[in-house]
């Protein structure tokens, strides 16, 4: 075992961390991070009566102002530790050295590969998360004609769930298999014709739903597998700025903010070793399910 004083958080490899991000992965995007001070804790939750009621605020000249008030309960989250590591040796470096191959040194290229599994766990998790329609009360719904079916009217389906959320979504996740199947949709098409090439992208259909930020889910769970988010669209509204008071599908509390990388030596390995370990510690948390909704089960025979 490495001696304490050995162990420390490298910043260095840590910034390459944080900024490493892979474009297949969306999962930030739905489930923003949000600090915490401890790993397990409590957050306000606000009832939907709060804003969310038209009501008679009529003063007479002999009467009080009518007292209103909030309704205010609590959840909680508890963050799970996660973290994998990889040791570069003496001899693997004394191979790296030679140039064969090698575009950038062990040390980046390792940090990036543990980043990406911590990613891909996380992704996961959250696609799990997302796509369960416990997330969100009633606001789910499995079309009647699905979308790789003759007569399926995926503008109406998206319009109607959009119009049952408690606030306009800002943000649309698209598996990647009903993204391939809708950009060949004759009624969506009908209305890109006219555009350059009259081709159906993300932000064609961000246009079309007057959603801003519309993400494909490609994540796999390997090569060739099965995509993460399977045959799914969520809708949501995500809060931009992170901080008390907000209304927003889901979090992902963690006392890390992000992850972070540290290094330590570890003469048992060979001919001594460079470790490097990437951690994260988080909790994915639905906090608003009247903010999301989700269409599931969209493709006929699942593909």
């Amino acid at each position: 075992m490495p001696a304490p004083q050995t162990t420390h958080v490298d910043p260095v490899l840590t910034g390459i961390s944080v900024e490493y991000t892979n474009a297949e992965y969306v999962a930030k995007k739905l489930f923003p991070v949000a600090t915490v001070a401890a790993p397990a804790g409590q957050y306000v939750k606000y009832s939907k009566k709060n804003k969310f009621k038209v009501g008679k605020y009529i003063v007479t000249a002999n009467s009080q102002v009518p007292q209103v008030d909030w309704v205010s309960s609590f959840d909680n989250y508890s963050v799970e530790y996660h973290g994998v590591k990889k040791p570069i040796s003496e001899i693997a470096n004394q191979w790296a050295a030679s140039g064969a191959g090698q575009v950038q040194s062990l040390e980046v290229y390792t940090t990036k590969f543990l980043k990406n599994l911590l990613l891909l766990e996380y992704e996961s998790a959250v696609a799990t998360l997302a796509t369960t329609t416990a997330s969100y009360g009633s606001n789910h719904d499995s079309p009647s004609t699905s979308w790789n079916e003759s007569g399926a009217t995926v503008i109406a389906d998206v319009k109607d769930a959009i119009a049952s959320c408690a606030k306009r979504p800002n943000t649309m996740v698209i598996g990647r298999q009903v993204y391939d199947k809708i950009t060949e949709d004759s009624n969506i098409l009908a209305r890109i014709q006219y555009s350059e090439r009259g081709i159906i992208t993300p932000d064609l259909l961000g246009a079309l739903f007057d959603i801003p930020n519309v993400f494909v889910a490609s994540a796999q769970e390997e090569v060739g597998g099965d995509y993460l988010w399977g045959d799914n669209v969520v809708l949501a509204y995500v809060e931009p700025n992170i901080g008390p008071e907000i209304l927003t599908f889901g979090l992902t509390f963690s006392p890390d903010g992000e992850d972070f990388i540290r290094s330590y030596r570890d003469e048992t390995i060979g001919r001594g070793a460079q470790v490097i370990e990437s951690h994260w510690a988080y909790d994915v948390v639905v906090v608003a399910q009247e903010a999301g909704y989700l269409l599931n089960d969209l493709m006929a025979d699942g593909s």
